[in-house]
């Protein structure tokens, strides 16, 4: 075995044993292997190999997060956001995203999410009630759109 064969050897197996804790995109072995210092052309034929044998997929691992988010009540903007810091490309996540909550009534999401808030802070002044729901159904990843009607659905068009 040459030199440039038990690298490529090392990367492969330093790559399936991140594999084995949790599914990693493409980008994050990338990173992975850079950090233990492997070589370009390892990494690159690593990479190759590990797509041939599907051991990584990033439409697959991307949709599970997406989905994953979409049931513990996230809105499309933060599981867009997680898929980019998982390292799939913009268009992608965007795609992904837009597949998996495309049925799913984002109001009414927002509005579940929002009135079990609202149950924490009940001792507050209804302003700041409506402002502290606004920030945290934002961070949750609801458009401001999405935020507006779910505010309307719980308090009416009061001011």
């Amino acid at each position: 075995m040459s030199k440039s064969d038990d690298e490529i050897d090392r990367a492969f197996q330093e790559a399936c044993r991140a594999l084995s804790f949790r599914s990693l995109s493409k980008k994050e072995i990338e990173e992975k292997l850079k950090g233990l210092g492997c070589k370009d052309d390892s990494i690159r034929t690593t990479l190759e190999q590990l797509l041939c044998l599907g051991y990584i997929n990033d439409l697959d691992l991307g949709e599970t997060i997406a989905r994953s988010m979409a049931e513990r009540g996230y809105g499309p903007l933060r599981a867009q956001q997680k898929l980019w810091e998982r390292g799939l490309d913009r268009d992608c996540a965007h795609n992904i995203v837009e597949e998996v909550y495309r049925n799913i009534d984002l109001v009414e999401m927002a509005t579940y999410c929002a009135a079990r808030r609202e149950q924490r802070i009940l001792h507050k002044p209804i302003m700041k009630r409506k402002l502290a729901i606004a920030r945290h159904l934002a961070g949750r990843g609801f458009s401001m759109e999405c935020v507006r009607m779910a505010l309307e659905e719980i308090y009416g068009n009061e001011p």
